[in-house]
C-alpha cells in the first residue's frame, strides 16, 4: 500500500515539474516502479534497447540494456504481434497532378517514464511515402524519420538508432532532449503511437548522465545540422524558371559576397515577377518578388542557398532590388551543379 502511494504521488508530481527538476526525483521514481524497464506488458509489441546494431530483435535480446551513459550508442528493437500495417496511421489524398498519394506513419515519443500524457520530444516515422503533404506541401525531410524495407503486410519487427544520424534508420527523439538538455539522472521512456493514437510498444531506459553530456551534446549538434540542412542524399536543386535579369543577378551576387559566399552560379526558379501588397508598409505600396538559388563551395563541399529579390514601387518606378538569402549551407552533390 505504501509503495502504491509513493508511486501515485511521484507520477502525479512529475506532471508539474520541468525536465531540469526531474533529476532530483530520478532515483525515487526508479525505486517506486515495480515493473522492469524493458517491460511492454499489455502492449501489442515488445521494445528493447541495446548498445549496438544487431540483425534482429532475437539477436539483440540477450544484450538488452536498461541504462545508458553519455556517449553510448542507443538502439531500439521492436517486435510486433501483427504486421506493422495494423498499427500505423494512413493518409490518402490526391496531389496537384491528380496522382494518389499514400503516407503511412507512426509517432515515436520520448518522455519521463510513467508520464502517459507528457513528452519531451516526438517525431513522425514514415514507413511508406512521406515525400508530399496535402495541398502541395513539401515535407521537410529533416524533421521526420523514415524506415526502409518495410512491408506493411509482412514486417513484424524493425530497429532504429537513437544516438546518431543514420539515413532511413534513426530518430532524434532521444538526442534532442538529452544532448540538448542538462546533466542529471532521467528515468525515461520511448513510446510508439499509431492508429487512433494508441501506444503499440514502449520501453523504459534510465539515462544516467549525472557526470555531464559532452558526447551526447556533440552528437546532437551534428544531428541538428542534418535537420537544418538536410541529408545530402535527399537534397535537390529547385527547378529552373524562365526569368532572367542581369541587374537582379548582380544584386544577388553582391548580397552573397557580403555574407561571405562566392557565388558560382545563379539560377532563377520563377518565370516572372510576382506582385504583392506589403501589409506592413504604411503606404500599402506594391512589391514584386523573384526567387532563385546560388551554388557555391565550402571547401570541397558543394552547397546552395536560396535567394529572394524584392523591389518596391515608389512614385511609379520600381526600386533597386533588395536581396534576402535563406537556407544557406545546404549541401548538395557536386554533380547537380554542372
Amino acid at each position: 500500500m505504501l509503495k502504491k502511494t509513493i508511486l501515485f504521488f511521484t507520477l502525479t508530481f512529475l506532471l508539474t515539474i520541468s525536465m531540469n527538476s526531474l533529476a532530483q526525483f530520478g532515483k525515487l521514481l526508479k525505486k517506486a516502479q515495480s515493473t522492469d524497464h524493458n517491460s511492454t506488458e499489455g502492449k501489442e509489441g515488445k521494445l528493447i534497447f541495446a548498445h549496438t546494431e544487431f540483425e534482429s530483435f532475437d539477436a539483440a535480446a540477450p544484450h538488452a540494456i536498461d541504462e545508458v551513459k553519455d556517449g553510448e550508442e542507443v538502439w531500439i528493437y521492436v517486435k510486433l504481434s501483427k504486421p506493422i500495417g495494423n498499427y500505423t496511421n494512413v493518409q490518402k489524398f490526391t496531389d496537384n497532378e491528380g496522382n494518389l498519394v499514400e503516407n503511412v506513419s507512426f509517432m515515436i515519443q520520448f518522455s519521463s517514464r510513467g508520464n502517459s500524457s507528457g513528452k519531451f520530444s516526438e517525431q513522425p516515422v514514415f514507413v511508406k511515402g512521406g515525400e508530399k503533404g496535402e495541398r502541395g506541401m513539401v515535407i521537410n525531410k529533416g524533421y521526420v524519420a523514415y524506415l526502409d524495407d518495410i512491408d506493411l503486410e509482412k514486417t513484424t519487427e524493425f530497429k532504429m538508432c537513437l544516438s546518431k544520424y543514420i539515413r532511413h534508420k534513426s530518430s532524434f527523439v532521444f538526442l534532442k532532449p538529452i544532448g540538448g538538455g542538462n546533466a542529471g539522472t532521467w528515468d525515461t521512456e520511448i513510446r510508439l503511437k499509431g492508429k487512433n493514437d494508441n501506444v503499440f510498444a514502449s520501453g523504459g531506459l534510465m539515462s544516467n548522465l549525472a557526470n555531464g553530456i559532452p558526447n551526447y551534446r556533440k552528437a546532437w549538434k551534428a544531428y541538428e545540422q542534418i535537420i537544418q540542412n538536410g541529408d545530402i542524399a535527399d537534397n535537390v536543386l529547385p527547378p529552373t524558371g524562365k526569368f532572367n535579369d542581369a541587374s537582379v543577378k548582380a544584386a544577388v551576387i553582391k548580397e552573397a559576397k557580403a555574407s561571405g559566399i562566392v557565388a558560382e552560379k545563379i539560377v532563377f526558379t520563377t518565370d516572372a515577377w510576382a506582385e504583392t501588397i506589403n501589409p506592413n508598409d504604411a503606404y500599402q505600396r506594391k512589391e514584386r518578388h523573384v526567387f532563385g538559388y546560388i551554388t557555391y563551395k565550402n571547401g570541397e563541399q558543394c552547397m546552395y542557398s536560396m535567394a529572394e529579390a524584392t523591389q518596391t514601387l515608389v512614385s511609379g518606378n520600381w526600386s533597386a532590388s533588395s536581396v534576402k538569402l535563406y537556407n544557406t549551407g545546404t549541401p548538395i552533390l557536386c554533380s547537380m551543379t554542372k
